[in-house]
């Protein structure tokens, strides 16, 4: 927003876009620590306590691959996208402005 609008980004849009963003910070975080929240246990070794995830045992590697897929998707692909429509975006809205506005 603020390159396409950059003479006047401020305003209610960009308390709108700020919330957006925030959302769009923290919703993917929280879902990182579902694994966490719902599997991590403690462990008492000899000379320590661990936490580490524990699944269940009947569907350890279906849990596994789940949470890495969604570690990816999470902090890769979903990113990226993000990354990739905004850029569509801001070259779809330059390239249909006027000289003096591409300028400014």
């Amino acid at each position: 927003y603020a390159v396409v609008h950059a003479t006047n980004s401020a305003g209610p849009r960009k308390l709108l876009a700020d919330r957006l963003v925030y959302v769009g910070v923290w919703l993917p975080a929280i879902l990182l620590t579902v694994p966490d929240i719902v599997f991590a246990k403690t462990r008492n070794l000899i000379d320590r306590v661990v936490c580490e995830r524990i699944y269940p045992a009947d569907s350890c590697q279906t849990w596994m691959i789940a949470f890495r897929i969604q570690g990816i998707a999470v902090g890769f692909v979903l990113p990226g996208l993000v990354i990739l429509i905004c850029y569509c975006i801001i070259v779809s809205r330059l390239s249909h402005s006027t000289g003096l506005q591409k300028r400014k």
